[in-house]
C-alpha cells in the first residue's frame, strides 16, 4: 500500500512538471506567433519583451533567454521603468550565461538611465567587469569596500585571472644546463633525478663508443637518443611548470569561489 502511494505521489509530481514545462513552451510559441504576425515594430518589441520576461519569471537564465534579449530594442519601450527593468534583467542574464560583452553593454546602459549605487548594483557591476575591464571592476570593488570591508574578497576573481608563475625561462635554462634540475626545482625530485641519470648514462655511452672508435654508433646514439633525452628533459620541465601553475590557479579559484558564494548568500542578486 505504502509503495503504491509513493509511486502515485511521484507520478503526480512528474506530471505537474511536464504540464508546467509544456505550458511554458506553449506560452513562448504563442508569443512568437504574435510577434511574427505583428506589423508594428513597437508591438513586436513588446512581444519579445514578454518572451524574455517569461524566462525571467521562470528563473531560466539560458542562452535562449539571451537570444530573446538581443532581439529587444529597449529604445522602443513606452516608459522608462520598463527600460530600466529590462536592462537590469538582461545584465543579470548576460552575467549568468557568461556573455561578457552584452553584460557590459546592458549594465552601462542601465547605469546611464538609472544611476544605481546600491550594494546589489555595485556587486553585479564588479562581477561583470572582472572579465571585461579590470580597472572599472576595481572601482566597483573599492566602492563596495567603503560600504563594507568584507567585499574586498570580490577582487579575488581578478587575482585568479591574472595569476601566473614567474621566471619560467630560468627553470628551462637550469634544465638545459643541468638535466633534471628544472624538474627538481618544480618540486618533482624523483623525475629530476631520473632525468639526470638517463642523460648522464646517455653521455657516458657516447663517450665509451668514441673511445672504442665506434664513431658511427656514437653519432647515431648521440643524435637519436641523447638529443631525445636532453630535449625531453627540457620539455618535461616546461610541462611540470605549467602543471604546478594550473594547480595553484585552481586552488586560488576554489578559495575565491567559496568566498564569493558567502558574499552572494548575504547579498544575493535578484531579477527585478
Amino acid at each position: 500500500m505504502l509503495k503504491n502511494i509513493i509511486i502515485l505521489i511521484s507520478a503526480l509530481l512528474c506530471t505537474e512538471k511536464v504540464f508546467s514545462q509544456n505550458e511554458f513552451s506553449q506560452h513562448l510559441l504563442m508569443l512568437e506567433e504574435k510577434a511574427f504576425l505583428c506589423t508594428s515594430d513597437t508591438l513586436r518589441n513588446d512581444f519579445y519583451l514578454q518572451k524574455f520576461d517569461l524566462y525571467v519569471q521562470h528563473n531560466k537564465p539560458t542562452n535562449e533567454a539571451m537570444l530573446e534579449a538581443r532581439r529587444i530594442d529597449y529604445h522602443l519601450f513606452r516608459d522608462t521603468a520598463s527600460m530600466i527593468r529590462f536592462l537590469w534583467n538582461a545584465s543579470v542574464t548576460s552575467q549568468l550565461t557568461n556573455s561578457v560583452n552584452p553584460a557590459a553593454h546592458y549594465y552601462s546602459s542601465y547605469q546611464e538611465i538609472n544611476p544605481d549605487s546600491s550594494v546589489e548594483a555595485y556587486l553585479l557591476g564588479s562581477l561583470i567587469y572582472m572579465d571585461f575591464d579590470s580597472a572599472v571592476a576595481r572601482s566597483f570593488v573599492n566602492r563596495l569596500v567603503i560600504k563594507d570591508k568584507s567585499f574586498a574578497c570580490v577582487s579575488c576573481l581578478q587575482e585568479v585571472a591574472n595569476y601566473s608563475r614567474k621566471h619560467k625561462g630560468l627553470y628551462l635554462i637550469s634544465s638545459a644546463l643541468v638535466p633534471g634540475l628544472g624538474s627538481a626545482l618544480n618540486g618533482n625530485v624523483l623525475k629530476g633525478t631520473t632525468s639526470l641519470l638517463i642523460n648522464s648514462l646517455a653521455v657516458y655511452a657516447v663517450y665509451v663508443l668514441i673511445q672504442s672508435n665506434l664513431y658511427f654508433n656514437a653519432f647515431f646514439w648521440g643524435g637519436a637518443f641523447l638529443t631525445k633525452f636532453y630535449i625531453g628533459n627540457i620539455k618535461l620541465t616546461g610541462s611540470l611548470f605549467d602543471q604546478k601553475e594550473e594547480r595553484k590557479k585552481n586552488k586560488l579559484a576554489t578559495n575565491c569561489e567559496l568566498m564569493l558564494s558567502g558574499v552572494l548568500k548575504q547579498h544575493p542578486i535578484f531579477y527585478r
